[in-house]
């Protein structure tokens, strides 16, 4: 996640289980004015740091474009979003 400036445009990247939950949460967000843009970025491979190892998984990454005035609400409703 990114803020670019203190009134500026925001960027917040976030991944998703799967592409319907990505088109889902990015409506959403859309409908609920948190974000005017919303790209679907296709399959994103990630590596994550796990129960003292890692582990690999497959998602849905998602770029939400908003700006400063709504960039704390837009990070705060994604976690009520995504499963």
């Amino acid at each position: 996640m990114n803020r670019s400036a203190a009134n500026g445009p925001g960027l917040v990247c976030c991944p998703m289980p799967a592409a319907q939950t990505a088109r889902a949460v990015a409506a959403t967000m859309l409908d609920e004015g948190l974000a005017p843009c919303a790209n679907i970025l296709g399959q994103v491979p990630s590596l994550l740091a796990w129960n003292g190892g890692r582990d690999e998984a497959e998602g849905t990454g998602v770029l939400f474009k908003t700006d400063a005035a709504l960039f704390d609400r837009a990070i705060a409703r994604l976690p009520e979003l995504r499963p």
